[in-house]
């Protein structure tokens, strides 16, 4: 027994020699977090690209502890070490973000000395950021939703060679199409940070994709921006990360980036996949953006220009342009010789970057008697619809209909995203669709059941004006899950693929375009006759003045099918539309088949969010 309680003694005294010695072998300030605590702060996490478990980063580069991908603990004992070492120049150097935070946050007053970096962050002379959002391609996939990029501004340098950085993915040139986009979608790709001068960023998208620009000064302080520029020092060099078109995509990443430097919740008000439009918003609200600038496209200063038009011989030197036989002179006015230059580069993206000769020395003459003319062009800027007062993407409409004047049914129906004729225009395409998971669900009043109506997973569509300075052609394919409402099948369905083809024009009323396609549906499934082919001719208008939509069309539909008599089918259909507020619409729809006297009537409300 005595042993025993000397052992319990000598035990006791061991471990309050340890706690002692352990408690006063680490001297930290007391207002010094601990290590523990540091790296679960929304700073640390956000540096290293960290969550779910893990960094979002492949490179081994990026870290400097073995583990440091899945441990945020790790990480930063592994750094607080080096830090402390003789090696602590070499860690600040190589993560400036990084030593800068840890060394502010741990009072350890070190000091460096990282020329090579210096040298890279004064060569930006930053003092400013700005966020700018183009506007829908639909020529590409990853681009139909829009795109966003960081401008770092300088008023030291001329604009066009300021310095921009975005976040895209990394597509090897030998990539088809239907890999792309599943790639695209299931983060096939890897994506990278990348810098270049802002004079091609323009180049691209104003002049070789038609696409308008907004750009949107950000909040920032100077210190703000010294660190974001230490940041962008350590991602360009050595971050990556799995690209997916829609959540982890070019918006996505910008916005942890700014999440991180304004100290600020963004990320996390975007929801599960990520609309670059949308962060404009959130941006927004957070009161971070203080202006706007619109930097219009090659195409709208062009359509511009010829709508501003009005004399007759100006309007003739038009033609001439367009039919290739205009020669510049140092009589024609600068609106004039401005159409001609503009319309020469138009013409240069779409002959793969290469004018003929005539057009060539046609171009130099024209920049010739253009430098004489010292007026400005009269022509005022396109209209601009900021991108952040449009509609929002996901959007819920409670209805009530009835089929054939005795059928009613309550209608549900939800949109995942984007926008949808009966939407503000905002950073969008006029006359445009962009739409994927749109479910519709019936409650049948009579029969007393719950039915899914239609399934929309994925329609691409746009109407334009086909006009002599653009010739752009109106198209658009789509694909459904439709119930086919058989005789005693509620639940019987079929795929319905869509596409069509033609061309619009706009009319001397303002906002009113007419427009004709030839249509092909391609449907099978539970129907009478298991696959049916139906080729179809069609003509409508949309007008869309500033607060309602209103589109109607006509169609003769032939439908095909195996051991089936050829069908024909005369199908009317109009849509009306009120934009009460951005996010609140009221609609009404009819449709009918004028051949078989079969028609479907619906209300609804609508509202955005």
């Amino acid at each position: 027994m005595l042993i025993y309680h000397i052992t319990n003694l000598i035990s006791f005294k061991r471990i309050l020699f340890l706690s002692f010695t352990l408690c006063f072998s680490v001297k930290l300030p007391a207002s010094q977090p601990s290590l523990q605590s540091l790296s679960k702060s929304m700073t640390w996490k956000k540096l290293l690209l960290f969550e779910n478990g893990s960094s979002r980063v492949s490179n081994k580069n990026f870290f400097v502890s073995e583990n440091g991908k899945f441990s945020l603990y790790e990480e930063l004992v592994t750094s607080v070490e080096i830090i402390k070492s003789d090696k602590s120049n070499n860690f600040a150097c190589r993560f400036p973000a990084r030593f800068s935070f840890l060394n502010s946050r741990l009072n350890l007053n070190i000091k460096t000395s990282c020329g090579d970096f210096l040298t890279w962050k004064d060569s930006f002379e930053a003092d400013g950021l700005s966020l700018i959002y183009a506007s829908q391609f639909l020529g590409n996939p990853a681009s139909a939703f829009g795109h966003t990029f960081l401008r770092i501004k300088s008023s030291s340098r001329t604009f066009y060679l300021n310095k921009v950085l975005s976040f895209s993915a990394r597509v090897p040139e030998d990539t088809g199409s239907m890999e792309y986009i599943w790639k695209g979608l299931t983060g096939g790709f890897k994506g990278y940070f990348g810098l270049g001068p802002l004079y091609l960023k323009f180049h691209e998208y104003l002049q070789m994709e038609q696409r308008d620009l907004w750009e949107y000064d950000l909040r920032i302080n100077e210190e703000q921006l010294s660190f974001f520029l230490s940041y962008l020092y350590e991602l360009t060099n050595f971050a990556d990360g799995d690209y997916f078109f829609i959540s982890k995509n070019c918006s996505e990443m910008l916005v942890n980036i700014l999440e991180l430097n304004f100290q600020k919740e963004i990320a996390s008000t975007l929801g599960s996949y990520v609309l670059p439009i949308e962060t404009i918003k959130v941006l927004q609200k957070k009161d971070l953006i203080t202006k706007v600038n619109y930097h219009p496209s090659l195409t709208s200063k062009l359509l511009q220009l010829a709508n501003t038009v009005n004399n007759a011989k100006e309007r003739e030197e038009l033609k001439n342009i367009i039919e290739g036989s205009f020669i510049p002179n140092e009589h024609h006015s600068a609106d004039i010789l401005d159409f001609h230059i503009d319309r020469l580069n138009y013409l240069k993206q779409k002959q793969q970057g290469e004018l003929t000769k005539k057009q060539r020395v046609s171009f130099m003459r024209a920049l010739k008697f253009r430098s004489g003319v010292d007026t400005a062009s009269k022509t005022p800027p396109p209209a601009s619809f900021p991108p952040h007062l449009s509609s929002s993407p996901r959007r819920m409409s409670f209805g009530y209909g009835i089929r054939n004047k005795e059928q009613e049914f309550l209608n549900f129906e939800y949109r995942a995203g984007l926008h949808d004729l009966n939407d503000r225009i905002n950073g969008y395409l006029k006359y445009s669709r962009i739409v994927f998971l749109n479910t519709k669900i019936n409650y049948l009043q009579h029969d007393k059941k719950l039915i899914l109506d239609e399934l929309e997973l994925l329609n691409l569509s746009k109407w334009v004006d086909f006009n002599i300075y653009t010739t752009d052609f109106s198209w658009g394919s789509g694909l459904k899950v439709l119930n086919s409402y058989l005789e005693k099948c509620f639940n019987c369905y079929h795929f319905d693929l869509k596409a069509f083809w033609g061309i619009g024009s706009n009319t001397k009323i303002n906002h009113l375009l007419i427009y004709s396609t030839l249509n092909i549906n391609l449907k099978t499934g539970n129907l009478d006759f298991n696959n049916q082919t139906l080729p179809a001719v069609e003509a409508g208008f949309i007008y869309s003045p500033n607060n309602f939509i209103f589109k109607t069309d006509i169609q003769y539909q032939l439908s095909i099918a195996k051991h089936m008599p050829l069908q024909k089918s005369l199908n009317l259909s109009s849509e009306l539309n009120l934009l009460v507020s951005t996010n609140f619409t009221i609609g009404t729809s009819y449709q009918r088949n004028l051949m078989k006297n079969s028609q479907v009537l619906k209300s609804n409300l609508s509202l955005a969010f």
